[in-house]
């Protein structure tokens, strides 16, 4: 998680993280797969925001609707990752008031046992830039021994990252390339002094991404896919197509639009047969915020599609949101 200083009015929590109006707790909740997938399941997170928008925290939820971790974030005036926690936790279990390791953070009165696991602290350079994040992780609320890891942060002189950095045994290093434009038209992954992840990107009229260029490299082949990407008048795309380098079933999506600007479908299709696999639909409150993400096939989907499509929860998902009276 990045985040840069603002030259003008820093960007709330909210707005980071893609929300409108001053949430004050958010949930998110899978599709039932026991019905039509139109009504909402169990718990997977909640996330909560302080009024000042300088602080969240999210707690996740398994499959039993236990709590399984937490991560906590907090921010300067300026809107600049000054903290950042992540506790994992076992299964609930019955208080004893002599152990200290149990944490009662459950809405439901449930107690865990758990701790910190990892914390992450940012460094700044004169700019107001994140330069080095510094992230030590613990075991037993010990910090484990040689788990002191470092990443280094680099930029060009017009504040675009160039280069990450671990110091971890693989020396993981991400590099980045851009136009005059400032559009990232390169990005690497090196791990073990090899080359594993390649992308390549072409813009029009230095605006809109039109071609992305994916290679995964293995020790002895590559696999890859290219898409291109089409927009209307306004800026919005409305079509992809991508083609694997394996040979698999080449893959056509469409994009529509509420009068708001909202995307409320999304179709993938076979592009030889034209007809639909897979399907995407969008629901929003009066805020403009998602509420709801159903997801249905069209016919039996192959898995290559669900492995490239499918970003969030198999068969949807649904969000509710709590709001700081303005």
């Amino acid at each position: 998680m990045f985040c840069l200083l603002q030259q003008t009015r820093p960007k709330t929590i909210w707005e980071k993280d893609g929300l409108k109006g001053k949430v004050k707790e958010a949930r998110t909740y899978s599709a039932d797969e026991s019905t039509d997938k139109e009504t909402k399941g169990r718990l997977i997170k909640i996330t909560k925001y302080d009024k000042n928008g300088t602080s969240k925290e999210t707690c996740y939820y398994d499959s039993t609707e236990n709590l399984n971790s937490k991560s906590i974030y907090k921010y300067d005036e300026y809107g600049n990752c000054i903290e950042n926690y992540s506790y994992e936790y076992k299964n609930p279990s019955k208080k004893d008031q002599n152990d200290s390791d149990f944490t009662n953070i459950d809405e439901e009165g449930r107690h865990y046992k758990g701790g910190l696991a990892e914390k992450r602290t940012p460094t700044y350079d004169a700019n107001g830039r994140i330069v080095e994040w510094t992230i030590y992780e613990y075991t037993d609320k010990r910090l484990k021994k040689k788990h002191l890891t470092k990443e280094t942060i680099k930029y060009d002189n017009q504040g675009n990252v160039v280069e990450r950095k671990s110091n971890e045994r693989l020396g993981d290093r991400h590099t980045f390339k851009y136009d005059d434009h400032g559009n990232m038209i390169e990005k690497s992954f090196v791990s073990g002094g090899k080359l594993r992840r390649q992308y390549i990107y072409e813009f029009n009229n230095n605006v809109n991404l039109t071609i992305e260029n994916e290679d995964i490299y293995f020790q002895k082949d590559k696999v890859g896919r290219k898409k291109f990407y089409k927009y209307d008048k306004k800026g919005k795309m409305i079509e992809s197509n991508e083609f694997f380098s394996s040979g698999g079933h080449p893959l056509r999506k469409t994009y529509k639009y509420d009068e708001n600007g909202n995307l409320i479908e999304v179709c993938v299709y076979n592009r030889n047969l034209g007809i639909y696999y897979y399907k995407e639909s969008y629901q929003y409150d009066e805020k403009g915020n998602k509420t709801e993400c159903i997801q249905t096939d069209g016919r039996k989907t192959p898995l290559e599609i669900r492995r490239w499509f499918r970003e969030s929860d198999p068969d949807g998902e649904f969000w509710e949101y709590e709001y700081y009276e303005e």
